[in-house]
């Protein structure tokens, strides 16, 4: 019985049958056989030891198998950070296939050498073969830097306080009159060009009728005066009556005299009154304002710090001409060599794969809000005049930017509004006829500013979890990392430290000119590809540079 069980467990399994037992077997299939409970549990208990068996052979084949989409998977499977889809999918798949047969040649495996000078391709091929050229989209060079793109700056909005209770109305009716209006028909017909541009004039129409035009303050010429104490007017008055008694006195030929003696010295104790009062209010005055100042930092920085430099700006218009300041931004910001392809260094060393895989999932409404929650309600509106508020308190606003980017992501096409930005010029000094003495800001799409915002913190958290950028070093342009505070106060020790040993520091500023002028946008697609960002981040981003384009506005000219 128990060989007879052997026998069966064997060509369960798959094992070679031998002839005697293909034999046996053609006799037990003229009989009627029904197995017993035995022979049932020790059928189970033989396919799950195959099953066991061939899940890990297929772990030990995927393990080995280095630089390619199954290696990333596995590292995915146990990071558990960063799950993609089509990895999910594509992992699913090929367990199936290997369990479904398996194969008698193992499968070649390439092992790579962190130390090779060859550089390995990139997860999703954003490189080409060819690691000589390791860019994988390269922008052309323009023939000329003008533009026919529509240049109408919508009239501004007067929304109300972002606290108001009418935002629910608000938000209650664009629920309503959204989906009716922007239907899953239309949004796929249309191209994302097409659907942002109608729903932002929409949009606009809307809010112009519920909240009206937003009419340009008014500023009060008249100076304030503050009011006047009334100890320091008495004393004053008592003052002068005492040095016209004096003169008086004087004047009759009473100089000298003890009533004259008299009145000098109440007019030098009135003196000394008025001074120590003076400088007694000097110092409440200074306690006080050094309270409020600190009270108004504390409830708003930014409006603190606008305030503090308000009188150093100067609002009027520049004296130079359109043709000027075009002449010169063109000349500034143009590039020469906008199809040179970058090529690394042979010392460079190519970062190693990345342990955190790349989200590639559209963003989702919960990045949307969490972005526009960081964003400031007084910051300036694009050509569309809609602020961070009505993505902010309006939900249904934020499910058709969702919508939209779902779209985006899978045509990977950014609207060409979302890419248009006008530039105001702030004045760097009190000579307003010289373009290099003014500062360009431009402003774009808010909308475009949301949806970048993600794309921004995504990379951001995946070049710090894979260690390509070290917060020891990097500073500037990190979340929560207060880099302003940190070199301060390095820069006040090392002062403190040279005072107190008194020893000589040296302390050199370096302001790079157009600093971010200067950045090439085919360096921007080499810098994605050499830190394995993925190719579908790379194609947004790419078309997002090449449709960028800017035009200059002042109360006079526009270009």
């Amino acid at each position: 019985m128990e060989s007879r069980l052997k026998d069966i467990s064997k060509e369960w399994v798959g094992a070679p049958v031998t002839s005697a037992l293909c034999e046996r077997k053609e006799a037990v299939v003229k009989e009627t056989f029904t197995p017993s409970g035995r022979v049932l549990r020790s059928r189970t208990r033989t396919i799950a030891g195959t099953q066991e068996v061939q899940a890990s052979d297929e772990k030990s084949v995927t393990v080995n198998i280095n630089g390619s989409t199954k290696k990333s998977d596995y590292n995915e499977a146990n990071s558990g950070l960063f799950e993609n889809p089509q990895t999910q999918s594509r992992r699913k798949y090929t367990r199936k296939m290997s369990s479904s047969s398996i194969q008698a040649e193992q499968p070649h495996r390439v092992a790579w050498n962190s130390t090779s000078a060859q550089l390995p391709l990139s997860l999703d091929s954003g490189l080409k073969d060819d690691h000589t050229n390791i860019c994988h989209s390269t922008h052309q060079n323009r023939i000329s830097n003008k533009t026919n793109i529509e240049k109408k700056i919508e009239v501004q909005i007067n929304f109300p306080a972002p606290n108001d209770k009418i935002w629910k109305n608000i938000d209650k009716e664009l629920e309503k009159l959204i989906p009716e209006n922007f239907n899953k028909k239309l949004m796929n017909n249309l191209s994302t060009l097409e659907i942002s541009q109608q729903f932002d004039t929409w949009l606009h129409i809307f809010f112009l009728e519920c909240f009206g035009k937003k009419e340009p303050k008014e500023f009060n010429a008249t100076c304030w005066k503050p009011k006047q104490h009334k100890g320091l007017t008495l004393l004053r008055k008592r003052k002068k009556q005492c040095k016209a008694a004096q003169k008086a006195l004087i004047n009759a030929g009473l100089k000298g005299s003890p009533e004259e003696q008299l009145i000098c010295r109440e007019w030098f104790s009135l003196v000394c009154q008025h001074n120590k009062l003076r400088i007694a209010l000097q110092k409440h005055q200074q306690i006080k304002g050094q309270v409020k100042a600190e009270k108004s930092f504390r409830t708003n920085p930014y409006k603190f710090a606008s305030n503090l430099f308000k009188s150093q700006q100067q609002n009027n218009s520049p004296t130079f001409s359109a043709e000027t300041a075009e002449q010169y931004f063109q000349n500034t910001y143009q590039d020469l060599n906008r199809d040179h392809c970058y090529v690394p260094l042979p010392e460079f060393q190519r970062p190693h794969l990345p342990e955190q895989l790349f989200s590639l999932r559209c963003p989702t409404r919960n990045e949307l809000c969490k972005s526009v929650r960081k964003k400031r309600n007084a910051a300036a509106p694009g050509i569309n005049a809609l602020t961070y508020v009505p993505y902010k308190k309006c939900q249904s606003i934020l499910k058709f930017l969702f919508d939209l980017g779902r779209k985006i992501w899978k045509c990977k096409g950014i609207p060409l509004n979302w890419a248009v930005a006008f530039i105001t010029l702030l004045s760097k000094s009190n000579d307003l006829s010289q373009v290099s003495e003014i500062r360009p800001i431009a402003i774009t799409c808010v909308a475009g500013k949301i949806f970048f915002s993600v794309l921004s913190d995504r990379i951001q958290m995946f070049m710090i979890r894979n260690c390509y950028i070290s917060k020891e070093i990097q500073k500037g342009f990190l979340t929560g990392m207060p880099g302003c505070l940190e070199h301060t106060f390095a820069l006040l020790e090392a002062l403190r430290d040279a005072k107190e040993s008194h020893r000589q520091i040296i302390i050199t500023w370096l302001d790079l000119a157009n600093a971010y002028g200067s950045v090439q946008h085919n360096l921007i697609q080499f810098a994605l590809n050499w830190f394995h960002i993925p190719k579908q981040i790379q194609e947004i981003i790419f078309d997002y540079y090449d449709k960028i384009c800017a035009f200059i506005k002042t109360k006079n000219w526009t270009t």
